[in-house]
C-alpha cells in the first residue's frame, strides 16, 4: 500500500501503514477543530492557553483622544460570558471611563500602552458605591470598578492614568467638584494586582471594601497632582500581601481601616516597599469602626514624609498585635505618632448612630530595628510640621498598652530647640480629630511624647542631636509600668535633661549613658508617682543624677547599683 502524508502548517510527515487514521481518530480531530474554531471566534489563545482579547479587536482606538469605555467593557464582558481570560491592552494610549471587571478576568497592559482616565466627569458612572468617610461624596465616582467578583487581577509593565491633575478635575462647571478614584473593588475575593504602574489619580489611587485574598506585587503609584492622593486604601480586607511597591504619594501610601463593625482588616503583611508621602507612609486606623489586628510590616524605606506610621484608633474598636521591624526612614517629621481618642470620620447612616461606642484599646504594637532622621525642611512650615518628636497618646483612663521599642536609632538634624514652659497645657486628644496640629504649642520632649500609655518597654535606643534642646529626649505623662534599658543619648552641645516621669509609676530604668555636660539625667513631678528605680546607669557625666520637683508626691527614688 502506498504511503499517506498528512499535511501540517509548517511540515509535510510521512505516516507510515500503521498509523493510518482510524475513524475514532478523525472524529476525535474534527472535534477538536471545531473547538478551536470556537476559542478563535471569540479571543486569541496565548502559548499557556489562556484566552485574549485584544480591545482593539473590539473597536478600540489608542489615540489618546477617542473615547474607548464601551468598546473596552464589551471585550470585558465578552471574556467574562465565556469563562474568563486576559483583557490585552497594547500599543497605544486609550481613553476611558468607568469600567466594570468581572470574575475570571485580568487587565493586563503592555509597557508601551496607557490606559487613560476620561477629564471629563460625566464619563463616570454613579453606582460605583461611595466614599466611607464623612463629607467626602466628591470621591465617590471611579474609573475601574469591580462588586462581587473573584479572580480578578490587573498586571502588565504598562500604565494605568486617571489624569487627575487639578486643571482637570474637579471640572470647572461640575458643581458636586467630583474627583474619580482610579480603582475600587468592593467585596471581591482572590484579587492580584502585578508590576502595572498607576499614575495621577484625582484623589485616592486605590481602595478595597470588604475584600479577602489580596496580592500585590512591585506595582509603582504616583498620585502627586491632586489632594488626597492615597496609594493603597484596605476597607475590612483580610489575607493581604503587599511585597516590592514603590509608593509617592500626595497622602497616605497604605492605610488599613474599617467602616463596618462586622467585617475587621487582619491578616495584612507589608514588605520590600519604598515610599514617599506629603502625609503618612503607614496609616493604622483613623476611620476605624471595626477591628485591626495580625499586621507585619518590614524590611521599607520610608522617605520624605510627614509621618512614617500614624497608628489611631477613634470609632470605637480594638487596634492590636501589630509588629513593625527593619524600617529606615530618612527625613520625616514624625517617625512615629500613635493615638487614642473618640472622634467620628465613618459615614453614618441614621442619625441615632452617630453616637461613638465607648472607647476599647490600643495594645501589643511593637517595633524593631529602626533607623530614622527627623527633618521638615522638605516641607512648607505649619502646624503639621510643627513638633518633630515621636508621640504614643492615649486618654485620661484609655492608656495604649503593652508597646516595646527597641533597636531604635533616631537622629534630629535641625537645630529643633523650642521653648516649653512648664506650666504649659497640652491639649487632650478628647473630642478632636487627632492630629498633630492641634497641639499648637510645643511639647515638653524633644524625641519621644508618653501620655496615657501602661506597659512599654524601650530599650538598645540611641537618640542622636546635631543641637541642644533643652527639652528632655524623653517625656512621661501617666504612665505606669515604664521600662527603658540601654539608652543613649548624644549631643554635640549641652543637654539639659534625659528623662522627665510626671505622674508615672512603677518605672525602671536600667544600663543608660549619658553624654558630657548633661544638666539632669531624671526629673520627677506630679502627684502621682511611685516606685521608680535607678539601677545600673552610668550617671557620672550628669551634673544632677536625680531632680524631684516640689510638687511631687515622692521625696526620693531607689538607686541599685548606678554608676557616680
Amino acid at each position: 500500500m502506498p504511503e499517506t502524508s498528512f499535511i501540517s502548517s509548517s511540515q509535510k510527515r510521512v505516516l507510515p501503514d500503521h498509523t493510518l487514521l482510524s475513524g475514532e481518530s478523525m472524529r476525535n480531530i474534527i472535534f477538536l477543530s471545531f473547538i478551536l474554531v470556537i476559542i478563535t471566534s471569540c479571543g486569541h489563545a496565548s502559548e499557556l492557553g489562556v484566552i485574549i482579547y485584544d480591545i482593539c479587536d473590539y473597536g478600540a482606538i489608542g489615540d489618546g483622544k477617542t473615547l474607548n469605555t464601551a468598546y473596552i467593557q464589551d471585550a470585558i464582558d465578552s471574556c467574562a460570558e465565556k469563562g474568563g481570560g486576559t483583557i490585552r491592552i497594547a500599543g497605544g494610549r486609550y481613553v476611558t471611563g468607568t469600567l466594570y471587571m468581572k470574575s475570571n478576568v485580568t487587565i493586563s497592559i503592555s509597557a508601551n500602552a496607557e490606559l487613560l482616565g476620561s477629564t471629563d466627569i460625566n464619563d463616570y458612572t454613579t453606582d460605583t458605591y461611595r466614599m466611607m468617610y464623612e463629607e467626602a461624596p466628591q470621591m465617590n465616582r471611579c474609573m475601574i470598578y469591580a462588586e462581587n467578583a473573584s479572580n480578578i487581577g490587573i498586571e502588565g509593565k504598562g500604565i494605568i492614568d486617571g489624569q487627575g491633575q487639578m486643571e482637570n478635575f474637579p471640572n470647572e462647571d461640575d458643581p458636586a467638584k467630583s474627583r474619580p478614584l482610579l480603582i475600587r473593588f468592593k467585596d471581591c475575593t482572590n484579587i492580584f494586582f502585578r508590576d502595572i504602574t498607576l499614575n495621577n489619580p484625582a484623589t485616592w489611587t486605590t481602595v478595597f471594601l470588604y475584600c479577602s485574598e489580596i496580592k500585590i506585587d512591585g506595582i509603582t503609584i504616583n498620585s502627586l497632582v491632586n489632594h488626597n492622593g492615597d496609594g493603597l486604601d484596605f476597607d475590612g480586607c483580610r489575607n493581604v500581601i503587599v511585597s516590592n511597591c514603590t509608593f509617592n504619594n500626595s497622602d497616605d501610601s497604605i492605610c488599613l481601616q474599617t467602616s463596618r463593625r462586622d467585617m475587621p482588616c487582619e491578616n495584612v503583611v507589608v514588605t520590600n516597599c519604598i515610599m514617599s508621602s506629603d502625609w503618612a507612609a503607614f496609616r493604622i486606623g483613623l476611620l476605624s469602626v471595626g477591628d485591626i489586628r495580625n499586621v507585619t510590616i518590614s524590611n521599607c524605606i520610608i522617605k520624605d514624609t510627614k509621618c512614617g506610621f500614624k497608628i489611631q484608633m477613634c470609632e470605637g474598636a480594638i487596634i492590636e498585635d501589630i509588629t513593625v521591624s527593619n524600617i529606615v526612614m530618612e527625613r520625616v517629621v514624625r517617625p512615629l505618632f500613635l493615638t487614642l481618642n473618640s472622634f467620628r470620620f465613618c459615614i453614618i447612616e441614621k442619625e441615632k448612630d452617630r453616637e461613638l461606642p465607648p472607647i476599647l484599646a490600643m495594645r501589643n504594637i511593637h517595633f524593631s530595628n529602626i533607623r530614622a532622621s527627623i527633618n521638615n525642611i522638605q516641607f512648607p512650615e505649619s502646624n503639621h510640621t510643627k513638633n518633630m518628636i515621636m508621640a504614643i497618646v492615649g486618654l485620661p483612663g484609655h492608656y495604649i498598652e503593652d508597646i516595646t521599642l527597641d533597636n531604635i536609632s533616631v537622629t534630629k538634624e535641625q537645630n529643633t530647640q523650642r521653648s516649653f514652659n512648664e506650666g504649659d497645657d497640652v491639649p487632650e486628644f478628647e473630642g478632636l480629630r487627632p492630629e498633630a496640629f492641634q497641639w499648637n504649642g510645643e511639647l515638653p520632649a524633644s524625641m519621644l511624647y508618653l501620655r496615657h500609655v501602661k506597659r512599654i518597654a524601650i530599650s538598645n535606643t540611641t537618640f542622636d542631636f546635631a543641637h541642644a534642646d533643652t527639652r528632655p529626649a524623653i517625656f512621661c505623662d501617666d504612665v505606669e509600668h515604664l521600662e527603658l534599658s540601654h539608652i543613649a543619648s548624644y549631643s554635640n552641645e549641652k543637654q539639659a535633661r534625659i528623662f522627665s516621669l510626671y505622674d508615672t509609676k512603677e518605672a525602671l530604668i536600667s544600663a543608660c549613658r549619658i553624654p558630657s555636660g548633661t544638666t539632669t539625667f531624671l526629673e520627677v513631678g506630679g502627684t502621682r508617682c511611685g516606685s521608680i528605680i535607678l539601677s545600673g546607669n552610668d550617671l557620672r557625666k550628669a551634673e544632677t543624677a536625680v531632680k524631684i520637683h516640689p510638687d511631687s508626691n515622692i521625696s526620693e527614688v531607689i538607686m541599685e547599683g548606678n554608676i557616680r
